[in-house]
């Protein structure tokens, strides 16, 4: 709650952590409170910097790229990873993952590298909470639903603010608000002389503690500082002092109206001399524009000439045109193409992850032929490409995933001995074989080497179920009794004749057809 609460001030002056993880959570002591958060570590924070400053930046790009991976890769949001434009919500999916650990002792995704780690955070569904506890452990209601909420791919279904979060923290456990470094309705801090850091200090190590009229106060090893207050924050309460002076001056009827109304109401006037002078004379008046405020603009819509426009530029005039528009599966697919034809593999399957997160109501994205030339291409491609096609394959597609892992591991053809290697050690681990139909399961139970006995039964007890044709001359091939042994005259399968399921599931396989 305390964490939270921090990212609500920092997300409040329109900054974003982007590195959120337990290094940067530290725990002081204050006043009576032995464990009070401070929030650390804002050197790769995405910050409004002509805000905060003041002062306007000259640049011919933003301050980070689409296609960039800013954070920590256990932490990191699905957006994040994937090197889009990252908003406040991007901190409340990091902070979803170390609840996840405060509460089970481990992170949701955990891989043997990089690449296959985040990729699980772009597609792989997050476990249940409660699948990660001891037997008979039990957790207050709502919390692994909160938990779940926090984790979702899409932004637009987690929880939107650090504030609402907070709030439904204290919710689940009863708890009123603890003390804060400011609380509302509080004066505003006393003000500080700047103090000089030494040179060896980490100029990152600080956390912003309270946001008030006199500017940042920052928390730092063995000392807080005050910063200045930006620029414009000085030329406000000059402005106040100047409108209450005006104000005073006026008839009573008018120094009572609110003194927001001044600066609206000059505004006003000043458009209406700007029409009158610019009129030509003897022409018609022009109508008066209204004093109130004006209407906000509807928002830019992204149209298929957009696209087709960006597409013929290039991948770079496509990914800028999503840091506008990060949701719109048009230029997802767009993207899609553009990497592939660049011959740019990881930032292919990048964008197949994030397109089957869009496209996941629809099924089928696995029949669409360039999807299948985009995977193809990664799986054959560098080390980092093929780990993230086949984390996608074994995790975002479901049954049509499992389904093509099968056709790549028992291909004769148009496939490599390293991808068929790689199919099969994906098939054989549980998790993913799982994820399968049943009657791919049955396939992979009759096909995995080694196997035992009961690793074949269990594949015949599959077939019987939902086996297809492509089972029969697998299952065929265990009637023999013969195969094992020094001279290969021993029975391979002696546990397949305890009954007639062999036979059964041959027949029942073969009257039905194939996916």
């Amino acid at each position: 709650e305390q964490v939270a609460s921090a990212l609500a001030k920092a997300h409040g002056l329109g900054i974003v952590h982007r590195d959120l993880k337990p290094e940067n959570v530290m725990l002081v002591r204050k006043d009576d409170y032995p464990d009070f958060v401070k929030v650390l570590d804002f050197g790769i924070a995405k910050v409004p910097v002509e805000s905060l400053s003041g002062q306007e930046i000259q640049t011919g790009q933003g301050l980070t790229r689409m296609g960039v991976m800013y954070g920590t890769p256990e932490y990191m949001a699905p957006e994040q990873a994937m090197g889009t434009g990252v908003d406040h919500r991007a901190d409340l999916y990091a902070l979803g993952v170390m609840l996840f650990e405060m509460i089970t002792g481990e992170r949701p995704f955990d891989a043997e590298n990089v690449i296959s780690l985040v990729t699980m955070h772009i597609v792989e569904p997050p476990p249940p909470l409660s699948s990660r506890l001891p037997a008979g452990v039990s957790l207050p209601d709502g919390v692994e639903q909160l938990v779940a909420q926090l984790l979702e791919k899409d932004r637009e279904r987690r929880v939107q603010t650090a504030r609402e979060l907070a709030d439904r923290i204290r919710s689940i456990l009863g708890t009123p608000a603890p003390p804060s470094a400011v609380a509302p309705g509080s004066p505003p801090p006393p003000e500080v002389a700047p103090l000089e850091l030494p040179l060896a200090a980490s100029p990152t190590a600080h956390a912003v503690t309270a946001v008030g009229e006199h500017g940042l106060v920052v928390a730092g090893p063995g000392a807080t500082v005050q910063l200045p207050a930006p620029r414009w924050q000085g030329e406000l309460q000059a402005l106040r002092r100047d409108l209450e002076q005006l104000r005073s001056r006026l008839p009573p009827p008018l120094a009572r109206l609110p003194l927001a109304v001044f600066p609206g109401a000059f505004a006003a006037l000043l458009l209406l001399i700007v029409i009158v002078v610019a009129s030509p004379r003897g022409g018609t008046a022009a109508p008066a524009a209204s004093a109130g405020p004006a209407a906000p603009a509807a928002p830019r819509q992204l149209l298929d000439e957009d696209i087709e426009k960006a597409s013929r530029e290039g991948p770079a005039a496509l990914e800028k045109l999503q840091e506008q528009f990060p949701d719109d599966r048009r230029l997802t697919r767009a993207l899609l193409r553009a990497y592939h034809e660049a011959r740019r593999p990881l930032d292919a399957i990048r964008a197949l992850g994030a397109l089957a997160r869009q496209e996941k109501p629809e099924r089928g994205l696995l029949a669409d032929d360039l999807v299948l030339q985009v995977i193809r291409a990664a799986t054959e491609g560098p080390p980092e490409a093929a780990d993230a096609a086949f984390t996608l394959l074994e995790g975002s597609f479901g049954e049509e995933g499992i389904e093509l892992l099968y056709t790549f591991w028992t291909a004769k053809k148009d496939v490599s001995e390293k991808t068929r290697s790689r199919a099969g050690k994906s098939l054989a681990r549980p998790e993913v074989k799982e994820r399968g139909a049943k009657g791919t399961q049955a396939l992979i139970d009759l096909r995995v080497m080694p196997a035992s006995c009961e690793t074949r039964r269990q594949g015949v007890l599959q077939a019987l179920e939902a086996g297809d044709q492509r089972a029969v001359p697998l299952l065929q091939a265990l009637t023999s009794k013969r195969g094992c042994g020094r001279f290969n005259f021993q029975d391979c399968w002696g546990c397949l004749r305890r009954d007639n399921k062999l036979n059964d599931a041959i027949k029942a396989a073969g009257q039905r057809p194939p996916p």
